[in-house]
């Protein structure tokens, strides 16, 4: 029997898709016997006849009609697990109906999504300011680990007894409302260049305006944008450097409004060991009062936008020695 590969990848985010495809001999006319675990289900089977599939049992299907004999593609979808990674099989059967002769092949692949784990939450945390260098320091971190796999994104959301405020760092309205005028009047001048992608480059400008936010609706929204500037920037290079250059140039003419760069900067050269970003890492908290008490909440997702539970970090007490903007990002610690 002449089968010249099978092809599955050994890894997938869960709920996520991925492929495999057989290529045999066209001269040959094969079966192909299927068993799936209950983690991974069927999206799509490719290049095969009406009628050419039967489900024999649960999880077993068979195959026998091809339109063009020699080839069989599939995209298969895993399911949300309960554990971060776990190694599944999907077992290839390839029978020769004349000969009776048969294979088997077996394809393990590695079902992982990320896992945020709270390690350690302070009771109490001393901060320090130090005005010159727009710099605070902390005694004591909160401590995140993702012990899954895969990239978590995360947004923080805070209450507190009113003595600290969750917000846009000094200078950071001021960079919004020049960055989204620069954007938007260069990319008037995109579409005159152009005109085809005028409504994509509408619906980009119109998702900048939206706050990040873990819902049903932002989600729809950024995988509905981000699909379609995909799609264009392979069809067209041109237009893909324009838009990433122009989206550049416009926050290096502006990031000098935002007092709260430095810390930032070390933030992005941590994360990724980690692998967890922070999507409001650059808000700051601040404090009315030299001391209060607040919880924070984490709400995370992964590069699929699956929305993982919200993890509750218990009341911390905070005390600074001045008046200052606590970045949100230095409260943790991510490796």
């Amino acid at each position: 029997m002449i089968v010249n590969s099978i092809y599955m990848p050994d890894t997938c985010l869960q709920k996520d898709n991925f492929p495999a495809h057989i290529l045999w001999n066209k001269n040959i006319n094969l079966e192909i016997l299927l068993k799936i675990p209950n983690s991974i289900l069927i999206k799509e089977i490719y290049n095969v006849s009406k009628g050419g599939i039967k489900e024999l049992s649960k999880g077993v299907i068979k195959i026998n009609k091809y339109d063009v004999n020699g080839y069989v593609g599939f995209v298969f979808h895993s399911k949300l697990l309960k554990k971060p990674k776990v190694i599944e099989n999907i077992e290839f059967e390839i029978i020769d109906p004349i000969t009776n002769e048969s294979e088997k092949f077996i394809k393990n692949i590695e079902l992982f999504r990320p896992y945020l784990n709270l390690e350690k939450s302070p009771d109490k945390i001393f901060v320090k300011g130090d005005t010159s260098l727009n710099k605070v320091q902390l005694s004591e971190k909160i401590k995140l680990k993702n012990i899954g796999d895969g990239t978590a994104l995360i947004l923080i959301d805070t209450k507190s007894d009113d003595h600290f405020l969750l917000s846009l760092p000094t200078g950071y309205d001021s960079f919004t409302k020049r960055f989204l005028i620069d954007m938007e009047r260069k990319m008037e001048t995109l579409k005159e260049k152009f005109p085809n992608y005028s409504d994509t480059i509408d619906s980009y400008i119109d998702l900048l305006k939206h706050s990040i936010a873990p819902d049903e609706k932002y989600i729809k929204k950024i995988k509905k944008v981000s699909s379609d500037l995909l799609e264009k920037f392979e069809n067209d290079k041109d237009f893909q450097n324009e838009i990433t250059s122009t989206a550049f140039l416009c926050y290096i003419e502006n990031i000098e409004l935002i007092t709260e760069l430095r810390s930032f900067l070390e933030y992005l050269n941590s994360i990724g060991t980690g692998r967890i970003i922070l999507l409001n890492s650059i808000f700051v908290i601040k404090s009315s009062t030299p001391s209060g008490r607040f919880n924070l909440q984490i709400q995370s997702m992964d590069l699929a936008y699956n929305v993982y539970p919200q993890i509750q970090i218990p009341e911390i007490e905070i005390i600074c020695d001045k008046d200052c903007e606590i970045p949100i990002h230095s409260l943790f610690e991510w490796n």
